[in-house]
């Protein structure tokens, strides 16, 4: 006879053995399916729901006053709330930090009433005396990345804690449309001027009145933002954001296939159309602004750009060199519109060139009047002379950050080249293409370039935009450094004009000196390519009526605020594949064989005949 405990305990030992095995499997498994889809968390769960999005551009900074990325000025206002904000499908005003506003008969005085008991992410009350700081902080120290926003409002006023004045010098056409981070005074005021303008981080968490806060940050590598619950509009329906930045587009790509990501802005030509299937949807969204090449047009001994470049016949004969079909095909692959003036033909201020007057393409053409204005080439190499008779070379620079801009300088590299004009073709970082564009020696600003191209995105109301080609942005935000005194003289008459129809006449006109003078060749208006899981994410808020777009790519500050508050998981979203809890199953599966193994182990064994 055996003795029950001799042999009993290494029989059960080995079948709780293999029972752990086949556990650890099924928890293997699960881990495995867990790690592949992060998207939303499945209703009921105790755990955050994040949605993420992979951009290209990175995020220059958190600092309002420093930051000019697209993908920064869309943080700052999921962060930051303004004065007043746009309505996503009408692109009119509506309330924000304000709740409603009104103004004097001479249209000089603005009073903003503030919502009450509004607060900031620390607890802190939120009340005009944060509008007056904000504004005066930035007129009173001349801070130049929102001259142009603020320009002829004298001082703001906080008549009380929920009443801000505006005192401005003259009527403001624009002071609806300023796209200005309402700043907490009690955070704000312990910055120097000098430090805000140069080299304060504002590293999280950071602190200001909108859906969302800045945790955490990584150059270059992500940035994560949690819901703020206090929002006066109601607490998101997502606990966090998650803004990744990528090198590359492929790899982006394949993360959104794959589930790492929900959202993806910058998609590649080739890969889009084959997007919009297995619950991602594809979005061609309108961007407000233009793909361009700058001259560039500094006209001081400081400049460092080629001299033939301030002559307006030599830059309107370029007009005629390139292509901009092809651009719109070649670089775009048919995402984009052809390129004329300063605004889209969406926007109600846009001004087309009269049929038959625009610039086309016609290479001869561009070489007669190349030939007309002095530039001929002299000693039969062909290259173009100067009227001096030396020879003719010109630098372009574009930023690496878009694959389409590398593509579009190899273009007009060759096609200037077609007309005698010596191209040397250079791609640069980001931020070595703004150190060239805006250099300074010492105090003296010396812009190192003499040609750029990259895009511009800026917000509805145009002044904002078209103030940076006054006078007082060279070396501030013009990157062309281009000056006119009768565009001086319009804009500063359309920016006190508050009738409307009269506004955009002075608007059109501007635009017109502008595609004259040729400061810019603007090729395109494009299209931001963007895909989004919508198998998993609901409440994608398009922007704006008829141009249908998310995820902030349609305007720098509308749009994106709307489609972050209201993205949730879908209410299928816990049996779906990304965010299923089948893995649970399989689990429960694994254990029910893993037990029935067990049994049929034991059973066997009990009917095995002892022996010694």
């Amino acid at each position: 006879m055996r003795p029950f405990g001799k042999s009993s305990r290494p029989v059960i030992g080995r079948a709780l053995t293999l029972v752990g095995v086949l556990l650890l499997a099924g928890l293997t498994l699960a881990g495995a399916a867990g790690a592949q889809s992060p998207s939303p968390s499945p209703a009921g769960s105790t755990g955050p729901t994040t949605y993420r999005v992979g951009v290209l551009e990175k995020i220059d900074s958190l600092n309002p006053f420093i930051g000019y990325s697209l993908v920064a000025n869309v943080i700052y206002h999921l962060n930051y709330d303004y004065l007043t904000g746009y309505d996503p499908v009408k692109l009119a005003p509506r309330p924000e930090f304000a709740e409603s506003w009104s103004h004097s008969a001479d249209g000089k005085t603005w009073t903003f009433k503030i919502r009450p008991g509004m607060t900031w992410q620390d607890g802190q009350p939120a009340t005009a005396r944060d509008v007056a700081f904000t504004f005066n902080y930035i007129i009173k120290n001349q801070m130049v990345s929102y001259a142009t926003a603020t320009k002829s409002i004298e001082k703001v006023i906080a008549v009380d804690d929920t009443t801000a004045r505006f005192v401005c010098s003259q009527p403001k056409a624009d002071i609806l449309g300023m796209a200005i981070p309402i700043l907490p005074e009690h955070i704000w005021s312990m910055v120097s001027p000098k430090a805000a303008a140069a080299s304060f981080t504002n590293d999280p968490p950071v602190i200001g009145s909108g859906p969302f806060r800045i945790v955490e940050n990584k150059a270059n590598s992500f940035t994560r933002l949690v819901a703020n619950r206090s929002y006066w509009r109601g607490a998101p329906h997502t606990d966090q954001l998650l803004f990744i930045t990528y090198e590359n587009a492929d790899t982006m790509v394949q993360d959104l296939k794959g589930g790492t990501l929900d959202g993806v802005v910058g998609v590649p030509q080739a890969q889009f159309a084959g997007l919009g299937t297995g619950g991602i949807t594809t979005n061609a969204a309108v961007l407000w602004g233009f793909t361009q090449l700058s001259f560039n047009c500094y006209d001081s001994p400081d400049s460092m750009g080629n001299p033939v470049l301030l002559d307006e016949r030599f830059r309107q004969a370029l007009q005629y060199a390139v292509d901009r079909d092809k651009v719109v095909n070649t670089a775009f692959g048919g995402y984009a519109r052809v390129g004329a003036t300063l605004l889209p033909p969406y926007s109600e201020y846009h001004w087309q060139p009269p049929s038959g007057e625009d610039y086309t393409y016609d290479p001869d053409k561009a070489g007669a009047l190349l030939d007309a204005a002095g530039y001929k080439d002299v000693n039969g190499d062909g290259w173009r002379e100067t009227k001096q008779g030396k020879p003719l070379s010109l630098r372009l620079y574009t930023s690496s950050e878009r694959p389409v801009d590398t593509t579009i300088g190899r273009l007009v590299t060759g096609w200037f080249k077609n007309v005698g004009v010596k191209v040397r073709f250079e791609v640069l970082e980001a931020g070595t293409l703004v150190a060239r564009v805006w250099n300074y020696k010492g105090a003296t600003f010396a812009p190192d370039y003499d040609m750029m191209n990259w895009y511009w995105v800026f917000t509805y109301d145009p002044s904002s935009f078209l103030g940076y080609l006054m006078p007082d942005q060279i070396g501030a935000w013009s990157d062309t450094s281009w000056t006119d005194p009768a565009y001086t003289k319009l804009y500063n008459e359309q920016s006190i004009d508050l009738d409307a129809q009269s506004r955009i006449l002075k608007v059109q006109e501007l635009q017109r000196i502008v595609w004259e003078s040729s400061p810019y060749i603007i090729f395109c208006y494009d299209q931001q390519l963007e895909a989004y899981n919508t198998a998993k994410w609901e409440g994608y808020v398009p922007a704006p009526s008829g141009y249908p777009g998310y995820q902030g790519a349609v305007l720098e500050d509308v749009g994106q605020i709307d489609t972050y508050l209201q993205l949730r998981p879908v209410a299928a979203a816990e049996t779906t594949a990304g965010g299923s809890t089948s893995w649970i199953y399989a689990v429960i599966a694994i254990v029910a064989v893993a037990v029935g193994v067990l049994v049929v182990w034991l059973r066997r064994r009990a009917n095995r005949p002892e022996t010694e």
